[in-house]
């Protein structure tokens, strides 16, 4: 009966770390479609994969800051992938490099844009040219300005015509 006992604990302790663990998802950042303010995304810190389905798609995506972290060192630097076109055939759309920079409150992060243009020599000029889906090199809004390392406090960005659908995103 002890053991019977003994087991059960040792399983109820174990299943502990994990819910808590669960609960205490730290979101990295959150993409906010501009237009309509009831489509947000949040990407949580975790290294991996999210596929989305169905795939949400707005003329301007805002990246908002995450959570903010209490804690003595800074926290480590993320990179984020963020694919367009459909679930099932993503397109690399652009990485957005985290920074997390000291405020009052803790450790907050800031963001860094990094688009990989698609252009080929044309006639003797190079042209952009679009991805497939029609998505072509993107536009930043918005009136924030960068701190001295060049990450933004809130980025805005989508196509130059139309609405650009995110279909997955990769942490790493």
């Amino acid at each position: 009966m002890i053991r019977l006992r003994a087991i059960a604990a040792a399983l109820l302790l174990a299943a502990l770390p994990a819910a808590a663990a669960a609960a205490d998802t730290v979101v990295l950042l959150r993409l906010v479609a501009v237009s309509d303010p009831k489509v947000e995304l949040e990407v949580a810190q975790e290294a991996g994969t999210k596929r989305l389905d169905p795939v949400p798609a707005a003329a301007i995506w805002r990246l908002a800051p995450g959570d903010v972290l209490e804690q003595r060192a800074r926290p480590p630097e993320r990179v984020i992938e963020l694919y367009s076109g459909t679930a099932l055939a993503p397109n690399l759309l652009a990485t957005v490099v985290v920074r997390y920079f000291p405020s009052a409150a803790g450790w907050v992060p800031h963001f860094r844009l990094d688009e990989l243009p698609v252009v080929a020599r044309v006639g003797g000029r190079w042209q952009p040219l679009l991805l497939p889906g029609g998505v072509g090199p993107l536009v930043r809004y918005g009136n924030t300005l960068p701190n001295a390392e060049g990450f933004f406090p809130l980025l805005e960005f989508g196509p130059p015509g139309g609405l650009l659908p995110i279909a997955a995103w990769r942490v790493r």
